[in-house]
Order: C-alpha cells, then structure tokens, then sequence
C-alpha cells in the first residue's frame, strides 16, 4: 500500500542545538509519496533511511544555514520537482540509492553542493561536488515563502518550466 504525506508544513528553530528532521521515512518504507510541502529552517528536511521505491517530489526546503537530505541504505528513490535553498546543501545516499533526480532547483547561497557516497554501514565511500542531472537546475528559483505558508513564484523564476507547482498551504477560517 501506498503512503502519502502530503499538505504539510514544519518550521523548524535554528536556534536549538542538533537537526530538525521534517519527513523521516523509516526502516522499510516502500513506495512512499512526499509531496507538495514546505519545510523552513530544519536544516534536515528529508532523511530516508532503509526505504525502497519512494517518491519525494513537488516539496519546498528553505534553510537560512546548511542543509542535507539523506538516504542511507535506500534505493529505487525518485526526488523529482523540489525546490532546496540553503547556505550550503548536502545529500548523502548509496551509489544507486537515487535514481532520479529530475527537475528539482538547488540553490545554494554559498555555491557549496556536495554528494557523499554512503556504503551500507553508514560510512561514506566518496565525497564530491553535487552536479545537475535530469534536468536539475543550480540556481536561485525566484520565489518568496510568505510567514502564512504560501509559495509564490517571483518573475523569471524557472520553477513553473520544469513543472513545479506553486504551494499554498494557508489556513483559513476556525483555527487559524
């Protein structure tokens, strides 16, 4: 059966000592689906950990320091259509543990990316630079992330191109 998180917001606090998970697929996820979220200042916002055939896509990750969306001991992960800005942004995942990354916008404000090859006891084989493939853009997507949870794409941003969908996760009426 297929799980979905969707519609969801998690604003984390820079302040406190250690990382903020915002979606954490565990031990034996399968075909999972992240989508349409918006995670602010967790600094890990996607930790996918021992999962198979899992969808992460059309997510929003906003970070004023670094972040890193990891997979350890995954495989068959799809991250399409995200968009990660941040200080500087860092995935860690098997050799084959993503096998597509298209379409996504990373923007990292100090020009630092990097793909840390992850071996299945969690130490890491191989550090470098991430590069775009599939259609991944390195650049400033032009948006604005408003305190109410809206998305809204700025002119010229790229992000309606390659197919991301604006998110508008405010609230109204009771509850607010």
């Amino acid at each position: 059966m297929t799980q979905y998180s969707r519609g969801n917001v998690v604003r984390g606090n820079r302040g406190e000592p250690g990382p903020t998970h915002a979606y954490y697929l565990d031990e034996q996820a399968e075909n999972c689906v992240v989508e349409g979220n918006l995670a602010v200042d967790t600094s890990w916002p996607s930790h996918n950990h021992m999962t198979k055939n899992c969808i992460i896509r059309n997510n929003v990750f906003v970070d004023r320091g670094p972040q890193q969306i990891t997979f350890p001991r995954s495989g068959g992960v799809r991250f399409e259509r995200n968009i990660i800005v941040a200080e500087e942004v860092s995935f860690g995942s098997p050799a084959d543990g993503i096998v597509s990354l298209a379409g996504n916008i990373v923007h990292s404000r100090s020009g630092k990316t990097t793909l840390r090859e992850v071996a299945h006891d969690y130490s890491t084989v191989k550090t470098g630079p991430l590069t775009p493939r599939d259609g991944t853009l390195f650049t400033d997507p032009r948006m604005e992330v408003t305190e109410d949870n809206a998305v809204r794409f700025l002119p010229g941003s790229p992000a309606p191109g390659l197919g991301i969908a604006p998110i508008d996760l405010r609230r109204s009426g009771p509850g607010r």
